[in-house]
């Protein structure tokens, strides 16, 4: 018989994996992790430190003053209303921390670009962005 778990991280409460499995489900934890008795998608669920439950992921409410731009080096598009403590994922797969929650963008090479914003407790998202070429 399989036990459902979820597995989560301690210190932000992320969940990390959720499936079934034989035996007891404490075995699925590593160091700095927590479990319970229950399987969830993990895109779409955080443990709340506060209640001691699994609460739904909030979505984004970002705001991008534009998809596109002219790919000149200097027009920029911004988005704001970027969640505290999250990341940004650029469209070559470098990760940085945000940290005045916005975002800006600025290219010299024409091209569709794709920026996802992940934050613990919101669903990721996703912004495409067109650098068009000046004329």
């Amino acid at each position: 018989m399989s036990n459902p778990y979820t597995v989560y991280d301690l210190q932000t409460g992320q969940v990390l994996r959720s499936g079934a499995a034989p035996g007891d489900i404490a075995m699925q934890a590593s160091s700095g992790e927590g479990v319970l008795p229950i399987e969830v998608a993990p895109d779409e669920w955080y443990f709340d430190f506060d209640s001691q439950s699994l609460q739904l992921v909030r979505s984004m409410d970002l705001l991008v003053s534009s998809h596109t731009i002219t790919a000149d080096g200097s027009d920029a598009v911004t988005i704001t209303n970027v969640p505290p403590g999250a990341r940004v994922v650029w469209h070559d797969g470098q990760i940085d921390d945000v940290l005045d929650n916005e975002v800006q963008m600025k290219t010299d090479l024409p091209g569709t670009y794709r920026l996802r914003i992940i934050a613990i407790t919101y669903q990721a998202q996703e912004v495409t962005i067109e650098a068009v070429s000046a004329t």
